[in-house]
C-alpha cells in the first residue's frame, strides 16, 4: 500500500518537474555572402533550466576563424528576420586593442534588416561570461530566464525554429561606460538564414525526479527486508 502511494505521488511529482531539451543542428555547409564555410552549427535550449546555447564549428573565410556575429531566433516558420518580441545577439570574440571589446550583448530586436538595434532598443544586458571559446568552437551559453521574461516570446524557439545569423571577421566594437554595446563594425560577413526548421524534443529526467526515484527505492528495500 504505501508503495502504491508513494509511486503516485513520484508520478506527479515527475510530471511537474521534468523538463525538456530542444535541439536544432546541421553539417558542413558555406555561408551566403561571402564564400565563408563551416563544419557545423547546433543550438539548444532547455525548458527547465532556461539555457540557450549556439555554438558554430569551424566558421571560416581565406583561413580565418569568425571573431563576431549577430543572431536572431524565433519559433519558424518564417525568417526572424523582421519579426517582433525577438532578441539580437552580437558576439565579439577577440579584442583587436583601442576601443573595442569581446563581449557577448542582447536587446530588443528592432525588426530592421541590419544589426542597428542596438541603438535604440530595449538593452538586456552584457552576458560576456556566457562566451564559448573552445578550438574551432565559437558561440554562447546564457540563461537567457530574464531576457525573454521580458518579450513577447517566452522562449527562443520551440517544435520549429528560424534562425538569422551573420558571423562577421574583422570585428570592431566599442562599449560605454556602463559596458553597453554602442559601435559595432565588421569588415565582412556571412549568413545562414533558415525557417520553419523541425526541432529535437528529449525529455530530461530533473534532479527531484531522480531524488525521487531513490527515495522510492529506498522505502521498497526497507519494506521487503522487513
Amino acid at each position: 500500500m504505501r508503495a502504491s502511494i508513494l509511486a503516485g505521488l513520484l508520478m506527479t511529482t515527475c510530471s511537474v518537474a521534468s523538463a525538456d531539451l530542444i535541439q536544432y543542428s546541421r553539417g558542413a555547409g558555406s555561408f551566403g555572402g561571402n564564400g565563408a564555410s563551416f563544419d557545423g552549427i547546433s543550438t539548444s535550449y532547455d525548458t527547465g533550466t532556461q539555457i540557450l546555447t549556439w555554438e558554430v564549428d569551424n566558421a571560416r573565410k581565406n583561413g580565418a576563424l569568425m571573431d563576431g556575429f549577430w543572431l536572431v531566433l524565433n519559433d519558424g516558420p518564417s525568417n526572424p528576420k523582421g519579426g517582433d518580441g525577438l532578441a539580437i545577439f552580437y558576439a565579439d570574440f577577440v579584442n583587436h586593442g583601442g576601443s573595442d571589446n569581446t563581449g557577448l550583448w542582447v536587446f530588443e530586436y528592432n525588426g530592421q534588416n541590419n544589426p542597428s538595434s542596438y541603438q535604440s532598443h530595449e538593452y538586456f544586458g552584457n552576458f560576456s561570461s556566457g562566451l564559448i571559446d573552445s578550438g574551432d568552437i565559437r558561440g554562447f551559453e546564457l540563461d537567457v530566464s530574464s531576457i525573454y521574461s521580458q518579450l513577447a516570446t517566452d522562449a527562443p524557439y520551440d517544435d520549429q525554429i528560424g534562425i538569422w545569423f551573420h558571423p562577421t571577421w574583422g570585428t570592431l566594437t566599442g562599449v560605454d561606460n556602463t559596458g553597453q554595446l554602442d559601435s559595432w563594425w565588421y569588415r565582412s560577413q556571412g549568413w545562414y538564414d533558415a525557417a520553419g526548421r523541425d526541432t529535437t524534443r528529449v525529455s530530461e529526467p530533473s534532479v527531484l525526479m531522480l531524488f525521487g526515484l531513490g527515495f522510492l527505492g529506498l522505502r521498497l528495500t526497507r519494506k521487503k527486508g522487513m
